[in-house]
């Protein structure tokens, strides 16, 4: 159901990741295309597969699921298809199948992905989800081993959680501003919201428009951040005629003892015309 290995699964997963060593920021970025790309339509067959729904772009949770786990595969990011029934009265719990996946995430573990039920994010499950919760879909547990009191449930129930990222920057736009007739500033500031110190050393400004770079822009840094520190960079960068509704992105490279990471910004941007 997964097709991890088919040529359709391997290039679209290697578009989604490309430039990003960062595992979460890789599974995160699948997440989202999955989301965005596949509507939900129930009446899709369990047994579609993960490439049929790429192919097609509908289907339910199972869909959904089986998409994600292939790309993730494909990626090298462990990943594993999950069913439940979910408590969802007065909904019978006979009709309360539900399909999401688990990640694996180095030095954290596997955390859940939920592409279907809108009020979790990446990383995030509801308490609805532990009824018969079982593992690529196989080995659920018996039903001598859980019970459903018939008639109307009241539940109070509340978990909180969260995943301390211990190496991540968040990279943020300032006000962009003319400085002559050709030059526009771009300054942008990055912030450790890890739990390890980490070193910066280069930025890079692109700014793209109909998927074509238009200008470019790289700065060389050496800056030490310890947790909640903030850096600054601030780009120049040529522009000579106008650039339509461009996307301005932001890439900082920085180390830690983990190795090499790139944290990124995206901003869509009025169209640029220089004064």
């Amino acid at each position: 159901m997964w097709e991890s290995d088919a040529a359709q699964i391997q290039s679209k997963a290697a578009e989604l990741i490309s430039g990003q060593p960062n595992f979460y920021y890789k599974a995160k970025r699948i997440f989202d295309f999955v989301k965005d790309w596949v509507t939900y339509d129930d009446r899709v067959p369990e047994d579609y597969s993960a490439l049929w729904t790429l192919q097609n772009r509908r289907g339910d949770c199972t869909q959904f699921t089986y998409l994600f786990v292939a790309l993730c595969r494909a990626a090298d990011i462990p990943a594993r298809f999950m069913t439940c029934d979910m408590y969802d009265p007065p909904k019978p719990l006979e009709n309360s199948g539900h399909a999401f996946a688990l990640v694996y995430m180095p030095n954290v573990g596997w955390i859940p992905a939920d592409l279907t039920v809108a009020k979790v994010s990446f990383g995030e499950i509801s308490y609805e989800h532990l009824i018969k919760m079982s593992a690529d879909g196989n080995v659920r547990l018996d039903s001598s081993w859980w019970s459903w009191l018939p008639g109307p449930a009241e539940v109070d129930l509340t978990l909180r959680g969260s995943i301390d990222p211990e190496v991540a920057l968040d990279v943020t736009f300032g006000g962009m501003s003319w400085i002559d007739q050709n030059t526009l500033k771009v300054p942008t500031t990055f912030t450790n919201i890890g739990t390890q110190t980490v070193r910066a050393t280069k930025a890079e400004l692109k700014i793209i428009e109909n998927e074509v770079t238009a200008a470019t822009a790289t700065v060389d840094i050496d800056e030490q951040l310890a947790p909640d520190d903030v850096g600054t960079v601030s780009f120049s960068v040529q522009i000579t005629e106008t650039i339509e509704n461009p996307r301005l992105i932001v890439e900082i490279t920085y180390s830690s003892t983990y190795g090499e990471f790139l944290a990124e910004g995206r901003i869509i941007s009025s169209t640029l015309t220089p004064p």
